[in-house]
Formats: structure tokens, C-alpha cells, sequence
């Protein structure tokens, strides 16, 4: 925090979140990537799948 006014926060990532940062990455990409692979694979899985009865009587 630096003593200013308004008070002013700085964040910075550790260096585990900092390597952490490139693998996070390739994931965001990859789900771009592939996301309407996943939500047909989605959609497939819902019309297949029953909904419990105690969820399909909620309001």
C-alpha cells in the first residue's frame, strides 16, 4: 500500500503465480479453441441425461 490520497494498492503476481501464468494461458486458448466442441458434447450429454426428480421439481 503506498501512503498517497487516495490510499493506492499495487498487486503483483508471486513467482508461483507468475509461472503459473503460460499454463493458464494454453487452457484459455485451447477453450477457445474447442468451445463449440464442448458445448455440443454439452448439449449431447443434456438430452441424454434424465433430470433428477428432486431438481425438476424445483421452481
Amino acid at each position: 500500500m503506498t501512503p498517497t490520497v487516495p490510499i493506492r494498492t499495487t498487486y503483483e503476481l508471486t513467482a508461483l503465480g507468475t509461472d503459473l501464468m503460460p499454463r493458464l494461458m494454453d487452457l484459455v486458448t485451447w477453450v477457445d479453441h474447442h468451445t463449440s466442441t464442448i458445448q455440443t458434447a454439452q448439449a449431447a450429454y443434456d438430452a441424454d441425461t434424465p433430470i433428477p426428480p428432486a431438481l425438476a421439481n424445483r421452481h
